[in-house]
Formats: C-alpha cells, structure tokens, sequence
C-alpha cells in the first residue's frame, strides 16, 4: 500500500518515507486489502470471487464455461489479476491455467461473498461441470459433491460423494473414500421432503463400511454400527437385494469374531435369499461365506463344495467391482480356501497349486486388501505344506502391503504366520515374541479366527523353549476356545500336540498320551481332515512302537500312507515313511 501510494522514494540505495502516510489507509485485515486493491485496479469484483469459488487452480476453459462475461472481457480481467501478482498464469490458449498466487488470497476473495450469491456461484459452477465437462463428472466427482454442498442442493451433492467415495476405495484410497461419504452422510438431514433419504443413506453406509473394514479391521465398533444401521434401513425399505451385502458385512463379523455358529445361520440365510432371487452373483457371494466360515469348523468336503461351485460362477472381468462391496475379490477367497480344504483332504499337490493360482490372481487383480488377505491366510496353508521359507516369504509380503495400507488385520496375522516359520526354522527366540505381540493385539481388538491355531504353533515355540508349563497352557486354552464354539479346524492337532508334550514331560504317561492321539484321530476322521488324520497315526505309531505293538502300529500306518495318491515328497508323508521305517 506504501509503495502504491507513491510515498516512498530511494535515497543512497535505500528507500525511505517521502512526505506523510496516513496510518488509517492501511488495510486491517487481509480481505480489506484484497478489496482496496480490486477497486484501485478498477477490477470486477465477480470476476475474482468466481475464481476463488473455483478453488486455487482453475483453467481458462472452466472459468469461461461459467463466467456471463465475453471471452475477451473475461480474460481482460485476469489479465489484471495476473499483473497485480494475485494469480500466476501457465500455459497458453485453451491450456491456460490459473492459479491464486497464495491460498490465502484465495480465501479472502471467497470470504467476501454474501451467502446468496456464494450458492449462486457454486450452483452455476456444478451444473456447468454436470452439463459440459463429462470427464470432470467420471474422474472428480468429489469437485462436483462439494460445489452441490455449498449450492444446498443435498440431493446431487450426496449422489456425486457417493460415487467419489467409491472411485477413492477402488484406488485403495480408504482415508480419502471415508472423508467423502461421511461428508455424503452428514447432508442425509438436509434432503428434501419425498427424497429417498433411506435409500441414499443405506447407500452410503455400505460404502463406507469397506473402508473402515480394511482401516480399522473386521470387528472394529465403527463397522459394526455401519451394518448395523444399514440392515435397519435395508429391512425397512424390504429389499432383499440391497439387504445381502448388509448380511455379508454382519457376516464378516462375526466370522472374525469366531462366533461361528452365528456366522454360519447368516451365510445360509445369505444362500437361501439368493437361490430365491435367482441372481447368480448373489448365488457365488453366498458361496463365497459358506466357503470361509465352515472351513473354521473343520468341515471341509462342504468346503471344497462351495469353492468349487463359486469358481464355477466367478468370472474376473465381470465381478471385478465385487471387491469394493464385500471388501475382497471372490476368485481369490475361493481359490485360497480350495487350497485350505485340499490340503485337509489329503491333496498336497494340488494344495500347493491351487496357492499358486491364488497368489497370481491377486497380482493379476491389483487390489491390495485381496492380495493382503490372500497372502496372509496362505501363510497357513504354506505352513502346513512344510513350506516354512515360502510361509514366511508371503508373510512378510503381506506385512508390508498390509503396512502401506492400514490393515491392521492382516498385519497381525501375517506378524503370527511370521514368528510361526521362524519358530519351524530353528529361530525360535525370534518367532515367539511376535506370535506373543499378534495375540495380545487380535485379544484387544476382538479378533477370535485362527486363535487355536496361533495358541497350537505359540505352543511348540514354547516346547522348543523348554518352557514345557507355558506350552501346555496354550494348547489347553485352545482345545477350551475349540470346546465353546462346538468345533475347530485345528482341534485334531491340538489333540495330537497335547499327547506330545505329555510324553515328553514324562514318558511313562502313556495312557494319556494315547487317548489325546486317539481324539486326535477321531476328530480328524470326523471332519475328513486326512492330513491331520496321518499326523494323529504317525504320533500313535511311535507311542506303540514303544509299547511293543510294532506289528499293529505299522500296518495301521502303512495302510493310511498307501492311501495317499500325492504328495509323497510333503514333510509331512516323508516323516510318516521315517517313522515307518523305524518300525
């Protein structure tokens, strides 16, 4: 303002007051600076408190689009605005871009607007962008959810954060996806009277669980309220088929939770509503649930049904948008679970390839929270396999993704997977306190699933620790985890350890011992799990080699491993064949 007002003149290389300045022409606060010099410049003010409406960068193009003035007019005035240094122009022609020298000029220029004419700006700018720019509308609907806000018109504005929210998910942007449909949620009170208000909120609500399932983790309150909330809205307007994923979520939940029982009444609710609407996408989701809780329980021919049936289904290309719905891509849970239910079944081989595929499908997809998922729930696989480097590799993979991304979830498992192959390979002071640290966090947050399994391979850490009591302490709350929820995937070798560590606490309890490694079996021999079936035998065989039974031991033992027809070079068919040889 003293430079402008000609007050200042250079003397001896130095500039100095020349006459007077009234104190009072100075400018109070910023935006009466910004005005003061707008009326110096004889500027049109609307011209500026468009542009601040437009946001800090705008091009010729848009402001044209909106602007009543003539082109020539029009670019007049910013021609003024870019000489008085309060935007800084680039490119040329129709690739001029324009940009507020400072956000805080910006901010100036946009606070001087009434309330009235700051809707009316934002109006005509949102339906410009809706009308002439389709590329703005497909790649930054979030421009066009935020102008619909501040014109008071909820209706579009809830609609175009919706549809932001759900690009920002696709791109794996969750902290981003939840800002724009909570700000979607927060208009739900401003719609009109007759809006679909349940609708959009039902809507929204979906949406946003898939985020703060991958951020905050399955069992987080915040999901729970979500589904929660979405079942109500969803019953009310007594659509079956918006209500599936709502029971999907609630499904999930639960799972995770490891109150299977409930979680396995929903995925057959889930089933019986899809068969009713015949929709085979709804048919492969249905199976999609059933396929993951009932392998938990250890029924694993229904397993391998589920599976097989879903993949029938799956088809990469058409149910790609599965993944930002229910939270994961479907091909892979039924190729990850196929792997799981073969291997119990006594198909190495194909254990190991179904693996493989499902590792390439989640590279092909590029989905981070699948590939997350993927790798970490085949971490268990791989260490049944044997595989521990391999186990440990996908470990490690799925803690990294799972770092980049947020999800707690998968980070804790793949940190227990880890510490499980450390333990396998000789590093057992490593493995153990990680398996420590992920069981103490998944106790904290609610996360049941897999915790006899992770109790089962914290157990061994134990035994190979020496600290025989701490050892059988973990294997003993687990068979109580597997006793309350009326079964467990990993409740035949829990069994078949706690026979184990009783011998080797004293090898004159052998009455114990043989009935743990019997339950074994028999628990093994109810759930089809022939892996777990031979581990059972294998540890039975030795406790009656030592009882002197050598002839009924090894005829047992040889007639299980015949019956294999692959795998033979998996750990566990090389020990079983040592142990025959001893025999």
């Amino acid at each position: 303002m003293i430079v402008e007002s000609g007050a200042l003149r250079q003397a001896d290389g130095a500039a100095e007051i020349s006459g007077s300045f009234p104190v009072q022409e100075i400018p109070a606060t910023l935006q009466d600076l910004l005005m003061a010099r707008l009326d110096r410049m004889a500027s049109n003010i609307d011209v500026m408190q468009l542009a601040a409406t437009l946001g800090r960068e705008f091009t010729l193009e848009v402001i044209r689009a909106v602007s009543p003035l003539p082109d020539l007019e029009l670019e007049e005035e910013l021609n003024k605005l870019v000489e008085s240094e309060m935007l800084n122009q680039r490119g040329r022609a129709q690739r001029t871009r324009y940009q507020f020298k400072h956000a805080l000029i910006q901010d100036a220029a946009y606070q001087s607007l009434v309330k009235n004419k700051r809707q009316q700006f934002h109006g005509v700018i949102a339906n410009t962008y809706e009308s002439q720019f389709p590329e703005i509308v497909q790649q930054q609907p979030e421009l066009l959810g935020h102008h619909f806000s501040e014109a008071d018109d909820a209706n579009k504005a809830i609609s175009y954060w919706l549809k932001a929210g759900k690009r920002a998910v696709e791109r794996s942007a969750n902290a981003e996806s939840l800002d724009h449909l909570s700000r979607g949620l927060a208009l739900i009170d401003d719609l009109d009277e007759g809006s679909d208000a349940d609708g959009l909120e039902l809507d929204l609500r979906v949406a946003r669980a898939v985020p703060l399932t991958a951020t905050q983790g399955y069992v987080a309150k915040d999901v729970e309220t979500e589904y929660l909330r979405a079942r109500e809205l969803a019953t009310g307007l007594s659509d079956v088929e918006r209500l599936l994923p709502v029971l999907h979520g609630l499904y999930r939940y639960y799972v995770v939770q490891a109150d299977n029982q409930k979680a396995i009444e929903l995925g057959e609710a889930i089933l019986q509503s899809s068969e009713q609407l015949n929709d085979p996408e709804h048919v492969m989701e249905a199976n999609r649930s059933l396929c993951l809780t009932l392998s938990f329980v250890g029924r694993f021919n229904e397993v391998l049904q589920h599976a097989t049936t879903g993949l029938d289904f799956y088809d990469a290309t058409a149910h790609a948008g599965h993944k930002f719905v229910y939270g994961a891509d479907p091909g892979m849970i039924f190729l990850t679970f196929q792997s799981w239910a073969l291997w119990n079944l006594g198909l190495p081989d194909q254990t190991y390839d179904s693996v493989q595929q499902a590792f390439e499908h989640t590279e092909t997809i590029r989905h981070p929270h699948s590939r997350a998922f993927c790798l970490s729930f085949c971490c268990g696989t791989l260490f049944n396999l044997g595989l521990w480097d391999e186990c440990q590799e996908a470990a490690e993979e799925a803690i990294n993704i799972s770092s980049e991304h947020g999800f707690p979830f998968w980070l804790g498992n793949g940190n227990i997977m880890k510490g499980g192959s450390l333990i396998k390979s000789g590093q057992v002071d490593e493995g153990v306190p990680l398996i420590v640290e992920g069981l103490s966090k998944f106790e904290k947050s609610g996360v049941g699933m897999w915790r006899p399994t992770h109790l089962a391979i914290l157990a061994e850490g134990y035994q190979q620790q020496d600290r025989s009591e701490r050892a059988m302490k973990s294997l003993d709350l687990a068979l109580e985890i597997a006793r309350r929820r009326q079964g467990d995937a990993y409740e035949a070798e829990l069994h078949r350890l706690k026979g184990e560590f009783t011998l080797a606490g004293d090898s004159t309890a052998t009455t114990d011992a043989e009935a743990s490694f019997q339950t074994a079996l028999d628990v093994a021999r109810q759930q089809n799990s022939r892996m777990f079936e031979l581990r059972a035998m294998t540890s039975l065989a030795q406790l009656r080699k030592n009882q002197g039974n050598v002839d009924e031991a090894k005829a047992a033992l040889t007639e299980l491993v015949d019956s294999f027809i692959e795998g033979h070079k998996t750990h566990d068919l090389i020990h079983a064949r040592d142990v025959l040889d001893q025999l």
